[in-house]
């Protein structure tokens, strides 16, 4: 016993000094990939083509066989690694050396770095890589001169307008390199995400021995981990060409209020189109136009630029407008041409105006003369979206102040995903416990091959985890219907999840709501089929209470949306949104079933490989299942409930709102991944696996 002992005791420390080791390993790893960004593939640069610098902006050149430049840069970015030179000219067969050397401010020597100008070409540029760290927006000097040269190499120097932000007063046409690091941002948070799953599960093994509960937040890191990789990247359906753009312009209503919010322009509502000189923002065709008499919105002919027709631009297309580029430079508006999707404004210069000089349209300031003084426009036109409150929109605009300006839109996206990621795999573990492992792992499939969700859940504007908050909360009540607590603390969360999900948007509520009681309805219809009294009074009575607060929540949203609607007169909102905004979603003159029959042609895949022609057959088959069941006298209530419970939770919205769904197709087939494409898979491989169960006994039998 006393040897038993001692052994478990050595191969425990042995296995807690494996832990430390690998521990440190992991720790290291998740340090170089994050905070040290150790990792690196290339570089890039931010270099202008030089045809496109206009003849009357080349200032000057300077042969450097005669002449050294004097040039100070401050690097814009992380992992600055060189320069970019390009020569106008080099004579053939020069020989010797250039030479690079740069400076701080005080004077201090960094390093020198020496060229063969034999190596050097003419008319492309040439790329110099340093040695030494830069910091960021630190200031430098910079040296360069030619040694022992017999012949010329010529740089030019240029209007200012065309140079990047790293150079400081001076006007050599210069590029910056920049090391480029291997891992997106999103994909450092996910790759630590997965090594923090290894450390829970070693941690588990080494520590824990194994426990239930370390095991399952393994699980819950690792799904929540892949499932977020699936959504932020659609690594696993290569086929989705729908990923990239899908909902931007929905998505354009967060961040139109983040941007408007730069600018100055507050709203109360918490979502807003933001309509700027090209466009409606963030939207997919929100670009300036380039072809044959155009290049990024500037005429190539004649001192002109096309600029979006709407809302915005209608107030600063006018004759007389003075518009500000943004080198700096201002020109006066003498003509204006509208088709109804463009304005094509002649300007007072004397010739085509430059895009790399005069830089985006987007930037450039317009004035309007008002009583003899002109008046500076915003960059934009703020234009609420009133048919939601925009809870998302108003948390986001605040999350947004911890983050870089260049990169709040994609980290908005992860959030989500993550979110989504997490909630649909405590769901999965959830409907282990309740059911069993075949219908956890379907859900499980389903919720990471299916291109709908993998559409929807990096959108800010949709925040897809809302949608099934609720159904977890009442799968958890499901669970545990018999604890009093649960119950209480399930309707408060009822409560709390419904209002949020209303103030965020109305869409998909019939399904939300219904997937929210929908595991308690199918043990209702079992027990009620099973005729116990009982539970049957305490399924129902669950049911209704929570469905109580649900709807309660759903009114407060409401109201909160009235009052905003209403300017304060709450009746006035609710009018006003049943008419201009409930109405035309429930209305319209197709049928319900017109309706209806449209959602089993699908527009993408079931999963990811299973093709859409497969969904009718999806839905059949469970139903020849239980009519084969039922002459056999096997069937299995509980299936047939949770089949028809979740086919009305789908439909449930085509039908209610049927003038939405008929008109927004391409949104609405997500519904059928609220339960009923899961459920058709658990059904049908769950007889298949009972049958070959069956046919295994009898061989065993014989």
């Amino acid at each position: 016993m006393i040897q038993k002992i001692t052994g478990q005791c050595k191969d425990n420390l042995e296995k807690r000094i494996w832990f430390g080791a690998l521990s440190l390993i992991l720790l290291l790893l998740a340090v170089l990939i994050g905070p040290a960004d150790f990792f690196r593939y290339g570089y890039y640069s931010n270099e202008v083509n030089y045809s496109d610098i206009s003849a009357e902006d080349v200032l000057e050149t300077i042969d450097l066989s005669q002449n050294e430049l004097e040039a100070s840069f401050s690097p814009q970015e992380d992992y600055f690694s060189g320069f970019e030179i390009y020569p106008v000219e080099v004579e053939e067969n020069t020989s010797g050396l250039l030479l690079l050397t740069t400076y701080t401010v005080a004077g201090e020597e960094i390093e020198k770095q020496e060229i063969d100008i034999g190596k050097i070409s003419p008319y492309m540029w040439n790329t110099i890589f340093t040695r030494e760290h830069y910091d960021k927006n630190v200031e430098y000097r910079l040296n360069i001169k030619a040694v022992n040269c017999n012949g010329t190499i010529v740089l030019p120097l240029v209007d200012q307008s065309y140079l990047p932000e790293e150079s400081l007063g001076n006007e050599l046409l210069l590029g910056y390199v920049y090391a480029q690091p291997t891992f997106t941002y999103a994909e450092k948070v996910l790759i630590c995400m997965v090594l923090f799953t290894v450390w829970v599960m070693l941690l588990g093994e080494c520590v824990f021995q194994g426990r239930k509960c370390v095991r399952r937040v393994a699980f819950i890191l690792g799904m929540t981990t892949l499932l977020s990789w699936s959504y932020m990247f659609g690594s696993f359906d290569e086929e989705n060409t729908r990923f990239e753009s899908f909902e931007k312009g929905s998505d354009a209503l967060v961040l139109g209020v983040i941007e408007g919010e730069k600018e100055g322009m507050g709203q109360k509502y918490g979502l807003a189109r933001i309509f700027i000189a090209s466009g409606y923002y963030n939207s997919v065709s929100n670009e300036f136009l380039s072809d044959e008499n155009w290049f990024h919105g500037y005429g190539r002919i004649q001192p002109q630029i096309l600029i979006n027709a709407n809302p915005y631009t209608q107030s600063i297309a006018n004759i007389g407008t003075l518009i500000q580029f943004e080198n700096g430079d201002y020109f006066s508006v003498i003509n204006v041409k509208e088709d109804g999707e463009t304005y094509e404004i002649t300007l007072d210069a004397d010739g085509p105006l430059n895009y790399y000089k005069y830089g985006d349209l987007n930037n450039a300031r317009f004035y309007i003369d008002g009583d003899g003084a002109y008046n500076q426009q915003p960059k934009g036109l703020l234009v609420s979206y009133v048919k939601q409150y925009g809870l998302q929109g108003k948390i986001f605009r605040h999350l947004v102040h911890y983050m870089s300006a260049d990169s709040y839109a994609v980290n908005l996206e992860l959030i989500c995903c993550i979110l989504t990621g997490f909630v649909l795999t405590t769901i999965t573990i959830f409907l282990k416990i309740k059911y069993d492992s075949l219908f956890a792992v379907c859900f499980a499939i389903t919720a990471l091959l299916s291109p709908c969700l993998v559409n929807f859940a990096s959108s800010e504007y949709w925040v897809t985890f809302t949608w099934f908050i609720p159904m977890l909360i009442g799968l958890v009540c499901s669970i545990w219907i018999n604890q009093p607590w649960v119950r209480r603390g399930c309707y408060i969360a009822a409560f709390i999840a419904i209002t949020g999900r209303a103030l965020c948007g109305y869409e998909y509520m019939t399904a939300i709501m219904l997937g929210l009681v929908s595991f308690m309805l199918i043990d209702l219809c079992v027990a009620v089929a099973n005729r116990d009294k009982s539970g049957s009074i305490l399924l129902f009575r669950t049911v209704f209470i929570i469905g109580c607060f649900a709807l309660a929540g759903f009114m407060a949203a409401f109201c909160i949306h009235a009052s905003l609607r209403g300017d304060g007169n709450v009746l006035d909102g609710i009018l006003t949104i049943i008419r201009e905004d409930a109405v035309p979603r429930i209305g319209g003159d197709t049928s319900a079933w017109e309706v209806v029959k449209k959602y089993f042609h699908f527009e993408t895949d079931i999963i990811a490989g299973m093709d859409a022609n497969m969904f009718p057959i999806l839905c059949l088959l469970p139903i020849f299942i239980f009519l084969y069941n039922y002459v056999k006298k096997q069937l299995n209530l509980k299936n047939v409930f949770m089949y028809f419970i979740f086919f009305v939770i789908a439909v449930s919205w085509f039908i209610l709102a049927k003038g939405h769904s008929n008109g927004h197709t391409g949104l609405n087939y997500v519904l059928w991944y609220f339960g009923f494409v899961q459920c058709c898979f658990y059904i049908i491989i769950n007889a298949i696996i009972s049958y070959a169960g069956q046919k295994e006994n009898k061989k065993v039998g014989a």
